[in-house]
């Protein structure tokens, strides 16, 4: 996901904005080899006789245009915009940061246009980089040259780069003192910072009391075992596999975050309660079993498959998905996720409510394949149901099960709706296709709103009397 935004670099019109700064000669004439000194320009070379007027909006040699600038970190941004007004072709540009190199204008990425023809406008670009917001002015150096004139100027820019919320995935720093390694028992009041370029193998006992954070940053594979607590957030930093394995009795007090290209197991019974980040990482799985939480988001971005297993009455927040391959999600176990689900991928999507277990919020899912969702027992999702996908769809409810708010599927294969039992959806279910539709409503199963299919191909309702609003087509209902 590039964060760069790409912007036209000439605009074609003599004109400029009230809010430009005009750039203007004094009355006189340049010699052949003169340059004058203005308020405008450090210096005007000529290689000819030409004559300098007071200039006017409509007159003035170069404009430029040097308001406050913003963006936000790695995108580009418009230092400073020039309009030819020479009266002849500019040749050449050349851009250059002398002062506030230091950041967030990355001195090394200011872009010009090629040239100006008379009347055009172009841009200098850079690009920004800033780990926190911050406020500096730039100092831009341009250099415009035409075939036989040339203008050297120096101009300040206020810029402001602002780093956006990523929430449980931003960057975190410990604060305070900091030890090497962990105690041997016992607590400290610190933070843990192993910074290493080999492999790590930590088994964190039960007696063992981190006040600060923990932060791991190495080359290599990382193996935690952690049993204790930690009072901030635990952050692991490789890039190498990462297992993670948190037992019944430990406690994380900020997020949980593990960023690695590679494969990535975490197993959570304890209590993390800032939310979980797995940041970019490979084969992603994660169980959060009997007792766990996770008292926060969790963020999980994949280039492969992720799986999600939550059992024995977890509990976690809302669920963000991003992956590269296969998303299966399974809940059991009277677990719960107390917000909403969020998948996307280009791959297949399972979501699984086997027993007891709620979901409360919607469920979006965006893919490029098959999409499944099944729930038995007295599994709930309590709000929408939402699936983009060309793929097949199917949906299945069976005993008490429900989806409180609508079912929209939009697709380009088959759909399948089945519901069993006393299942029921509770709002009402819309299906754009162009693939077969079959809804079939069995037991005491129930739609609370109106059922809207749209398919090029067959569609059916097996009991219209089911559905309380209406059903369109009508041609669909006793098929």
């Amino acid at each position: 996901m590039a964060r760069k935004r790409s912007r036209s670099r000439s605009r074609s019109g003599g004109g400029i904005s009230r809010r430009s700064v005009l750039l203007l000669l004094g009355v006189g004439t340049a010699s052949a080899t003169g340059a004058y000194t203005t308020g405008a320009f450090d210096s005007v070379s000529g290689d000819r006789s030409i004559g300098v007027d007071t200039a006017g909006d409509d007159t003035a040699l170069l404009g430029v245009d040097t308001e406050d600038r913003s963006g936000t970190d790695g995108e580009t941004i418009t230092l400073l915009e020039l309009t030819n007004q020479f009266g002849q072709p500019i040749e050449s540009i050349d851009a250059e940061v002398v002062g506030g190199s230091d950041g967030p204008v990355d001195p090394n990425s200011l872009r010009t246009p090629i040239g100006l023809a008379p009347g055009e406008s172009g841009v200098v670009e850079a690009d920004l980089s800033c780990e926190t917001s911050r406020d500096t002015t730039v100092e831009v150096a341009v250099t415009v040259t035409g075939a036989d004139q040339s203008v050297d100027l120096t101009r300040s820019v206020d810029v402001s780069c602002t780093v956006p919320d990523r929430g449980v995935c931003a960057p975190r720093t410990p604060s305070g003192c900091t030890d090497a390694e962990f105690p041997p028992w016992g607590g400290t009041d610190c933070s843990v910072v192993i910074d290493t370029t080999g492999e790590v193998s930590e088994r964190i006992g039960g007696g063992i009391e981190v006040g600060g954070a923990v932060d791991i940053r190495t080359d290599s594979a990382v193996d935690i075992t952690h049993r204790g607590s930690v009072g901030d957030y635990f952050g692991i930093d490789t890039d190498g596999e990462i297992a993670f394995s948190m037992g019944g009795g430990a406690t994380v007090g900020g997020p949980l975050q593990l960023s690695t290209p590679d494969e990535v197991t975490a197993d959570i019974s304890g209590s993390v309660a800032g939310g979980f980040c797995a940041d970019e990482a490979g084969n992603l799985t994660v169980t959060v079993g009997r007792g766990g939480s996770v008292g926060g988001p969790m963020s999980l971005t994949s280039n492969d498959e992720v799986t999600v297993d939550l059992n024995g009455n977890a509990s976690v927040g809302p669920l963000s998905i991003e992956a590269s391959s296969e998303v299966d999600v399974s809940l059991g176990g009277g677990s719960e996720i107390d917000g909403d689900i969020d998948i996307e991928t280009p791959d297949g999507v399972n979501l699984t409510l086997d027993g007891n277990e709620r979901i409360r919020g919607d469920v979006l899912i965006t893919s490029e394949d098959e999409v499944g969702i099944e729930l038995s027992g007295s599994s709930t999702i309590e709000g929408d149901v939402t699936i983009d996908t060309p793929g097949e769809v199917e949906i299945e409810l069976g005993g008490r099960s429900s989806i409180g708010g609508d079912v929209t599927v939009t697709n380009e294969d088959e759909v399948g709706i089945e519901l069993g039992g006393s299942s029921s959806i509770g709002g009402g279910a819309t299906v754009t296709s162009e693939g077969e539709v079959a809804i079939e409503l069995g037991g005491r199963s129930s739609v609370g709103g109106d059922v809207a299919i749209d398919t090029s191909d067959e569609a059916s309702v097996s009991d219209c009397t089911a559905v309380v609003g209406s059903v369109t087509p009508q041609s669909a209902c006793g098929g």
